[in-house]
């Protein structure tokens, strides 16, 4: 069953997953036009897909309808990967979301839930494209892609690793990435079952858009102006156990630096606590937008 895609500049195809969040209801796919108040959208990292909120996303229980919109980055899962390295930095990915909010609802300003790379993108487009953002809600956020040893490590690091001549994507190299994330590696069959389903939509991804993300994080310049954000609010969620990035110079230096920031923090999760604890993050979402429709009453 394919989910629908759109066409965004260039001809390029991108698939989205549009649910509708009711209360006390599990979210529910739909492609019908939603005339709801709230539009929530999701932004997945590296290596992987929309599949990444999979879990998060059907433990939402909303206080009022929601429209839940969930995209693949050019270069993930089903969408188009073109091999120009300019189409993944995170101002073009940003562009990309902007184009897509502009076709599925015009005019409409969203709550962006972004993780590791997509929380990346949802900086960039809240710094960029302002009017399209009412508040942010990012996991396992990033102050700075290029100063940080996850990724330029020069062994280790995920540069050196997919610019390595003999880099191949494989179901080793996936699990082994996407298992850093994780406090406990001994996963409960739910968490196995979801890493399970992320590998394989890692391996959707080819060679030149791991590599062209991976560039397209470290010209991260964009996030310099992180101080400039003016959404209503910004709520940082981190596990406490973030060896990918590590609290101290990521979660807690943007929480600084961005104004109307609150944090939130995970006990028993690493890098991807919408995996490994995906009810909390969930509960601690729809938090987030019952503050923010307190905060703008019922003319917002």
């Amino acid at each position: 069953e394919k989910m629908p895609t759109l066409s965004v500049d260039g001809g390029l195809s991108v698939n989205y997953l549009q649910e509708l969040a009711k209360p006390d209801k599990k979210p529910e796919e739909t492609e019908e036009t939603l005339d709801v108040e709230t539009t929530v959208i999701f932004i997945h990292g590296w290596p992987a897909s929309l599949v990444s909120f999979s879990k998060m996303r059907s433990s939402m229980r909303v206080s009022q309808p929601t429209r839940l919109l969930s995209f693949d980055l050019i270069g993930f899962g089903e969408s188009d990967k073109p091999e120009d390295p300019k189409h993944y930095t995170l101002e073009a990915q940003a562009e990309v979301i902007a184009t897509c909010l502009g076709k599925l609802c015009p005019g409409k300003s969203v709550d962006v839930v972004g993780h590791n790379m997509g929380s990346g993108v949802a900086l960039a487009l809240a710094i960029t494209r302002p009017e399209l953002v009412r508040s942010l809600y990012l996991i396992g956020a990033v102050t700075s892609y290029s100063n940080s040893d996850t990724i330029t490590e020069p062994t280790t690091g995920l540069q050196a690793l997919v610019q390595e001549p003999s880099f191949e994507i494989s179901d080793a190299f996936m699990r082994s990435f996407l298992s850093k994330s994780l406090a406990d590696s001994d996963a409960n069959p739910a968490l196995k079952e979801l890493v399970d389903r992320l590998v394989d939509e890692s391996l959707k991804a080819s060679k030149e858009s791991l590599r062209g993300a991976v560039t397209g994080m470290l010209a991260d310049n964009v996030l310099k102006r992180a101080a400039e954000i003016t959404c209503a609010k910004t709520q940082l969620v981190a596990g406490e156990q973030d060896n990918v990035f590590p609290l101290l110079q990521n979660t807690h230096m943007l929480a600084i630096t961005i104004p109307n920031t609150s944090v939130g923090l995970i006990a028993d999760a690493g890098h991807a606590p919408n995996w490994e604890k995906p009810e909390l993050t969930a509960q601690l979402l729809v938090d987030h937008l019952n503050s923010m429709s307190t905060q703008t009453g019922s003319a917002g």
